[in-house]
């Protein structure tokens, strides 16, 4: 077995041939790893090929249930020629490792855009949970990348889903802070009729918007050029500016206040935005 691993390694083909030739393990895990994945790890194209005209099963899931597939997700050097080559021999996109994501989840993670567009094309689950369920499109938001996101916004990733806890991809993007992806969001993805929504505790994306890292006062005038009504309290009574205010926002409370917020509407406290200024 070792001399098998070293030949695909090394690509020495006459060896390699030869142990392909005496019917060598070439499933055999050792070290927590099979020889194919030691030929891909190792850039080795034609030792790669030759395992897999040999029989080597390109969804055996070795260490912590990782698939050989991983591999050129993981280095971006691989993903080129590696992922065609063991896509069409078969290879699973949909496998699980040991952390409950898939192979998307990780390439997505990673930012590995090439990878992302090979196992979408190849029938990548674009909607399936981690153990933390944890969509691929929360992991592009967070990201922050804009092709990234477009790519899995195009093939059909869910805007109007619950993500990260929140109702929608928007109310996600806007409660993290992550203004790119609220621009790309309302632009291009159909998610304007989210703008108008509200979670289980009658919160908008204005609350949201004022309880996030974001300070920019552009984002309320992006959100109420929507017509989104300013004023909504949520069930505790607080409307956005309640909350702008208790949390220091200034920005975002001018803006409110610009825009139409009134600031001696009381929440179920008696308390108006007055008060926590």
């Amino acid at each position: 077995q070792c001399l098998l691993e070293s030949a695909a390694r090394d690509q020495r083909i006459p060896l390699l041939t030869l142990q392909l030739d005496r019917k060598a393990k070439v499933d055999q895990i050792t070290s927590g790893t099979t020889t194919l994945c030691i030929a891909i790890r190792h850039g080795q194209v034609l030792s790669a090929r030759m395992l897999l005209r040999a029989g080597a099963d390109v969804n055996n899931q070795f260490l912590r249930n990782q698939a050989t597939l991983m591999w050129p997700v993981f280095y971006r050097d691989m993903a080129e020629w590696c992922i065609p080559l063991l896509l069409a021999h078969g290879a699973s996109t949909n496998l699980k490792a040991g952390t409950g994501n898939t192979l998307l989840h990780d390439a997505v993670g990673r930012n590995r855009i090439h990878a992302v567009k090979a196992l979408l094309e190849s029938g990548a689950d674009i909607e399936t949970n981690n153990e933390d369920g944890t969509r691929p499109l929360k992991l592009a938001l967070d990201t922050g990348d804009r092709e990234l996101i477009s790519t899995l916004l195009l093939s059909g990733a869910g805007v109007h889903r619950n993500i990260g806890g929140t109702p929608s991809a928007l109310f996600y993007a806007i409660f993290q802070g992550l203004i790119g992806s609220v621009q790309l969001l309302l632009e291009d993805c159909d998610a304007e009729r989210d703008i108008r929504e509200t979670d289980g505790a009658g919160c908008t994306v204005l609350h949201y918007l004022a309880l996030s890292p974001i300070r920019n006062s552009a984002v309320v005038e992006l959100l109420v050029g929507y017509e989104i009504e300013i004023n909504v309290k949520d069930h505790m009574g607080d409307m956005a500016l309640h909350i702008a205010a208790f949390s220091g926002k200034i920005a975002v409370a001018k803006k409110l206040l610009e825009q139409g917020a009134k600031m001696h509407l009381q929440n179920q406290d008696d308390k108006t935005p007055l008060d926590y200024a």
